[in-house]
């Protein structure tokens, strides 16, 4: 049964007036007010650290079997022929190019929920979700139709008519998994917001099996029992993850555990208000065009190597997946760092928002150091061993020379550099006006000051 300080809290208004915390509830971390003894910043980090790393191996699984879905495709596909390979590779780079837009919006969902709910604005939460959701519908139509005009586009960068082929029709496929994905990652960052991890690590470790086997039945088809749709059967594989994971994250975390009850007041059209949807834009857009930089060098570098023949093209899409995996290791600190400065600057505690941020940027600096050096380690025989299995008709003469020297590049790109966490120091968090109490004078003080120190000390990270 819920108290009454709590149904106060969940039948409160969330218009942009709103004031959902009480003065009296904000107080003085302690230290403020002097400095602290090197003693107690040590236990404040290691406390903080933990915190961390508590949802941080959760979203490194989370974000290595997400990104390990077009790898399982991709090593299906290379028994297929090197053609297939390289015309699914040379899709992939239209459809991770224009996927990374719907992307960045599902990322500000984590913000945007994640200073609601720390501001315990647990209705605007909800709304926040429900706004995602529109906008990423609405932009999914034009990505999908897109889709049906790769062959058009890259008939300038590719010259084999047969990969080209395969390209259009992998892009077409691949169309039927972006919706399901958009509300996927709307739900998964909804949850997330809320430090509510598990359910997508299970979900994402339970869709890789399901991508296998959905790889194996419908490009090779069963036995005696189903036929095989050969290389339609991979982007086919794809929508059918897609599909399993936002049910089952429906089912498990909405219908079975009920974690939506606290944040979730139903649909509303307050969600489209005018300036809830600048903020959501402008908001959106500007972790969009970050992730947009990182992501669209890659898909520079894998057009480029479309010149190259089928070979260099289907190396490059092997190194540039084994590449992704070494991403989640290192994102996995990205994440919650953060949800967590976006709960504690909702929750008027600046001072907690930036230590995380400092936490988040030597692990994440620590784990990606040590992500570089393992792939460094061994990064012959793991090019060499992934193009093996994929394309097994390949001999080593035929693809040693081409895995190193993309191997040697993909270790200098500025990736490393631009980890998530490190990218909180290019996009400002915002602390918006409607996440607090509007109506007393030294809290709008408090406010200003937080968003001056947010905008000098850290910036957002992005990317899921």
């Amino acid at each position: 049964m819920m108290s009454s300080s709590d149904d106060d809290l969940r039948f409160r208004s969330a218009s942009e007036s709103s004031a959902l915390l009480s003065a009296f509830k904000v107080k003085p971390l302690e230290g403020q007010s002097g400095e602290k003894s090197f003693r107690a910043t040590r236990r404040a980090f290691w406390s903080e650290a933990r915190a961390v790393w508590k949802m941080a191996w959760k979203v490194s699984l989370v974000t290595v079997c997400q990104t390990s879905l077009p790898t399982i495709s991709a090593a299906f596909l290379g028994h297929l022929g090197m053609n297939e390979l390289a015309g699914s590779a040379l899709a992939n780079i239209w459809i991770s190019g224009v996927q990374v837009v719907i992307y960045g919006f599902a990322v500000a969902l984590c913000t945007l929920c994640g200073q609601a709910y720390g501001a315990q604005n647990y209705e605007l939460v909800g709304i926040w979700l429900q706004l995602g959701i529109f906008f990423l519908t609405l932009f999914s139509i034009p990505v999908c139709i897109s889709f049906f005009y790769v062959e058009h586009i890259f008939v300038y960068l590719c010259d084999d008519v047969q990969v080209l082929a395969f390209a259009s029709t992998y892009a077409r496929y691949s169309a039927l998994s972006i919706w399901p994905q958009c509300v996927y990652y709307a739900l998964r960052q909804y949850f997330q917001a809320q430090e509510i991890v598990t359910p997508a690590t299970v979900i994402n470790v339970l869709s890789v099996g399901v991508c296998i086997v959905a790889n194996q039945v419908l490009i090779y088809g069963v036995d005696g029992w189903i036929p095989g749709l050969g290389f339609i059967g991979s982007p086919l594989a794809q929508f059918a993850a897609a599909i399993f994971q936002p049910l089952a994250l429906l089912l498990y975390s909405c219908f079975f555990r009920r974690h939506h009850e606290k944040t979730w007041y139903g649909f509303t059209w307050e969600c489209l208000e005018r300036e809830r949807v600048k903020r959501f834009l402008l908001l959106s857009l500007g972790m969009t065009i970050n992730m947009a930089m990182d992501e669209w060098v890659y898909s520079f570098a894998t057009s480029l190597a479309s010149y190259l023949g089928p070979t260099v093209l289907s190396a490059n899409s092997i190194i540039y997946n084994l590449w992704n995996l070494v991403f989640g290791v290192y994102w996995g600190f990205g994440l919650p760092t953060q949800v967590r400065v976006a709960n504690f600057l909702g929750s008027y505690q600046p001072d907690r928002a930036k230590r995380t941020m400092w936490v988040g940027f030597v692990l994440g600096t620590a784990a990606s150091v040590m992500s570089a050096l393992v792939v460094y380690i061994d990064w012959d025989e793991m090019g060499l061993l992934a193009v093996k299995m994929s394309e097994g008709e390949m001999d080593d003469d035929e693809v040693e020379d081409d895995v190193i020297q993309r191997m040697t590049r993909s270790m200098s790109t500025p990736s490393l550099l631009s980890t998530p966490v490190l990218s909180n120091f290019t996009t400002p968090q915002q602390v918006y006006p409607h996440h607090r109490l509007s109506e007393d004078d030294r809290m709008l003080h408090l406010l200003h000051g937080a968003a001056k120190n947010a905008n000098r000390s850290y910036r957002t990270a992005d990317s899921l």
